[in-house]
């Protein structure tokens, strides 16, 4: 599978259909880890289906158990398990007798295709982002991505977004789309670096401009299609009719001009998803051919019912989602009215009818897999913090950074191109391959360091800065005040209490709380997102929100992946005091199994770094484990040591609070000194345990 290459009128896709998932962030980060397990629990296993590797399998498994919201149906898998039972020691161990008992053929393909195949999908998701190899093995940039471990050259180091962003940012300006060899020679099509070049030539771009030519454009494009998709004075909607027309083949039997059969007809035109679906598209085809073939009022009757009956599904299919023809309001034009508002339609006035509605079909079918497809990669876009995707105006952030750094023409020389067959095998097949690689954008784009130089000091003239660390300052600082204002006009107070309160019932509105923040996110993202927001409340904004988020955001200043294991959720420094925020929607029990050791760990690490003003962490849930609470009580008793340095501290406070005990505070205008002046109080009381050799005493006087 070489998943970079693309058939001729075929879409690129960069997230595979089955298995396809808003949290496209989340989803890369969970599929890393649990490759990552895999290959560490089982050393010189081989990515490979059953019998030679238990790893397709397994992936499988923990993936739907890490998901379970996204997940939550999985029959086929759920029948293998109860029929493999009597079995079951037999499969796991390889056992030659699993496989001359007669029941073993059916579970082996039962295995392959509804578990293992949904396996190698999932995966290729991180194939096609460089996150893996073919063989699913983590890249270098693959482990960054995991890791959130990032060495930012100078112009990284300037831009306000996470790790997280800037590692996607990275790969989607290294992605190419190829097509297949040809004479030794692979043609490429570089669809982010179009997306910056509309972005960059133009201060907004609409969303069907934009999906329609970043999707839409293709490696297998002639020359002049190209050219005129990079001229600056072409109208975005000939750019957009450009890179969606088709070169269709018309099949022989729509050549004919004689009505098609309803066989005939379904062997090509179809909907994969409704056979009811296509017998309509029939109906519409018979009905529209007998009216042009006898126009009289009954075979138009016939055409207006099932047109208007079924519009939504029959301009969707036939015209791009437009409509076709003028009805007049609800259906009401009679037949002679009809033929004058109508008169110079296309599928009217053809003179071969059949070759024409097949060539709509096809246009529209190609058209409608660009809409699907620009899902992902839009959320993918997104990601980077660079485009905003919101709303109906794409618009690139750090325009002013961004502008210097891509230089419009040496841009647009890398939308397009070619490489030979072995610069494309070091691009994505060797073994230290080019798109798994880690590399700066300056290395990618091929800055050089004195142009990197000499932007920088652009910058500085701009803002009126003398060096780096002012520069990133004064753009972070921007930042944190676009960021407030967003959070003032999309989330006030009264909308984030009554999104909070969403979550006391799950199973009804995860889906209402997606599409109020982000269906990008995951429902635990966003609540951790909200909680933030919450306390820049309850701090009355007396700190910088934006710095204090380690969750990853997206352009438009939405959540799209949480923070990752390393640090704690929210971190909010004051003048003379840090806040841990450590926010969860698990339950009682899955807190004992997940939170304890996390919590207490970034605890202890963030009261070592902020010493020696005092910190606090507060531990959020929707509902609160007896033993876990106590447990937090406990700790501010003993002396405990960092994992981060060898530093022993004590009084490390934890203290926990419900979902609906922040609601009460917003809703009580209860502020963070209170909490923090009575959190403080509380713990002041608990007797300290200094003597730290408890255990030796014991161990010498045996």
């Amino acid at each position: 599978m070489i998943v970079l290459k693309i058939d001729e009128k075929q879409i690129f896709n960069l997230w595979n259909t089955n298995g396809r998932r808003s949290d496209v962030l989340n989803a890369l980060s969970i599929y890393l880890s649990i490759l990552e397990d895999l290959g560490n629990e089982n050393p010189g296993d081989k990515w490979s289906s059953y019998p030679k590797s238990f790893m397709q399998y397994e992936f499988y498994v923990r993936a739907i158990e890490a998901s379970p919201e996204v997940f939550s149906e999985h029959e086929k898998y759920d029948a293998f398990k109860e029929k493999i039972k009597p079995l079951w020691d037999l499969f796991l161990n390889n056992d030659p007798a699993f496989f001359e008992d007669k029941r073993s053929d059916k579970l082996i393909r039962i295995l392959d295709k509804d578990i293992e195949q949904r396996a190698r999908h999932y995966t290729s998701n991180l194939v096609r982002i460089g996150f893996a190899t073919q063989e699913r093995v983590i890249t270098p940039s693959g482990q960054a991505f995991l890791n959130n471990i990032v060495n930012r050259d100078r112009i990284e180091k300037i831009l306000p977004i996470k790790n997280t962003n800037l590692l996607l940012l990275r790969q989607l300006m290294k992605l190419r789309i190829f097509t297949k060899d040809e004479n030794g020679i692979c043609k490429y099509y570089s669809p982010f670096y179009m997306a910056l070049y509309l972005l960059l030539t133009n201060e907004t771009i609409d969303k069907s401009s934009f999906i329609n030519i970043v999707q839409g454009a293709s490696p297998y494009l002639n020359e002049d299609i190209k050219n005129k998709l990079l001229d600056d004075d072409l109208e975005f909607s000939t750019k957009e009719n450009l890179a969606t027309s088709l070169n269709v083949n018309i099949v022989d039997a729509f050549k004919s001009k004689d009505i098609i059969s309803e066989t005939e007809f379904s062997r090509y035109i179809k909907n994969r998803k409704s056979g009811k679906t296509e017998k309509i598209y029939y109906e519409f085809y018979k009905t529209l051919y007998q009216f042009i073939d006898s126009p009289s009022t009954d075979t138009y009757k016939q055409l207006n019912s099932v047109y208007m009956n079924n519009s939504d599904k029959i301009k969707k299919a036939f015209c791009r989602g437009k409509s076709i023809f003028d009805f007049g309001t609800n259906g009401v034009y009679n037949l002679n009215e009809f033929k004058l508002k109508n008169k110079e339609n296309p599928f009217l006035i053809t003179d071969k009818f059949n070759e024409f509605f097949y060539e709509m079909y096809e246009n529209s079918k190609y058209l409608d897999q660009i809409a699907e497809y620009s899902d992902t990669t839009i959320r993918m876009f997104g990601a980077t913090g660079v485009i905003k995707t919101k709303a109906p105006l794409y618009e690139l952030s750090y325009k002013h950074i961004l502008k210097d750094f891509f230089e419009i023409k040496r841009l647009k020389e890398m939308i397009f191109g070619e490489i030979s067959s072995d610069e494309y095998i070091d691009y994505e097949l060797s073994e230290n391959f080019f798109f798994g690689s880690i590399k700066s954008m300056t290395q990618i784009f091929e800055v050089s360091d004195e142009k990197t130089t000499n932007i920088m000091k652009h910058l500085f003239y701009s803002y009126g800065v003398k060096d780096l660390n002012d520069l990133a300052l004064v753009i972070d600082s921007e930042t944190s005040r676009m960021f407030e204002k967003h959070i003032e006009d999309n989330y006030p107070l009264e909308r984030v209490v009554n999104l909070l309160k969403l979550f006391s019932d799950r199973s009804q509105n995860d889906r209402i709380i997606k599409r109020e923040v982000n269906e990008a996110a995951d429902v635990p993202t966003i609540y951790e997102y909200l909680i933030g927001i919450a306390w820049y409340y309850i701090s009355n904004k007396n700190f910088n929100l934006y710095d204090s988020f380690n969750l990853t955001l997206n352009a438009d200043f939405e959540p799209m992946m949480h923070a990752g294991g390393g640090v704690g959720d929210i971190i909010v420094d004051y003048d003379d005091k840090s806040v841990m925020l450590e926010v969860t929607l698990m339950n009682k029990a899955a807190q004992k199994r997940a939170e304890w050791e996390p919590v207490l760990r970034h605890s202890i690490n963030n009261r070592v770094e902020k010493l020696p003003r005092k910190s606090y962490t507060f531990f959020i849930a929707d509902e609160l484990d007896f033993n876990t609470i106590n447990i937090w009580r406990a700790v501010a008793a003993v002396p405990l040591q960092a994992t981060i340095s060898d530093s022993i501290v004590d009084g490390v406070i934890i203290m926990p609070f419900t979902n609906n005990e922040i609601i009460s505070f917003l809703e009580k205008n209860i502020n963070s000194k209170s909490i923090i002046e009575q959190t403080e109080l509380s713990f002041s009381k608990i007797n300290k345990i200094t003597n730290d050799g408890w255990r030796q005493d014991i161990i010498e006087k045996l």
